[in-house]
């Protein structure tokens, strides 16, 4: 893991495109990357907790447990990075699995995504879809989750 700013983040994501998942202690929302308007990030990074931008081949995302700390950057990139600006992490076997989005719970430690209003109103059922990696035990050669990551979303964006 390596110790990055919100502009250092913000410029290692020039260029790509999917997705972005923004949490931060006032709002959640998943939107297409890169943004169409103007966004401030100057005015919300002290609010910031994690932001991932994902798409089928990788995952670029800075989080941190509490807003006094350092943000860290983790990569995983589905094709193995040789990038030494980035903290790559890289596993050959992995499957994938859709889960909903919910988007109307509200309750105390949880948190609304919202999504673009007219799509939220079309009806469609918004879906992430959860790249998980594998591992596998030394001892017994049981397969175990070892880590995963957002690859995209279908429906409701």
């Amino acid at each position: 893991m390596k110790a990055v700013t919100v502009q250092e983040y913000l410029k290692m994501i020039e260029g790509i495109t999917g997705f972005i998942s923004y949490i931060a202690t006032d709002d959640c929302w998943i939107k297409r990357w890169p943004l169409t308007n103007s966004f401030d990030w100057d005015a919300v990074s002290d609010k910031i907790i994690e932001i991932r931008i994902f798409n089928e081949n990788e995952e670029l995302k800075i989080y941190r447990n509490t807003v006094d700390r350092k943000f860290y950057l983790r990569h995983i990139c589905d094709k193995k990075g040789t990038d030494k600006s980035r903290a790559y992490v890289y596993y050959d076997e992995y499957f994938d699995e859709s889960q909903y989005i919910n988007l109307k719970h509200e309750g105390q430690g949880s948190f609304q995504y919202s999504i673009e209003k007219d799509k939220q109103e079309s009806g469609e059922e918004a879906m992430l879809t959860v790249r998980y990696y594998l591992g596998k035990e030394q001892r017994t050669s049981r397969a175990f989750v070892k880590d995963w990551r957002a690859v995209g979303v279908k429906g409701g964006l």
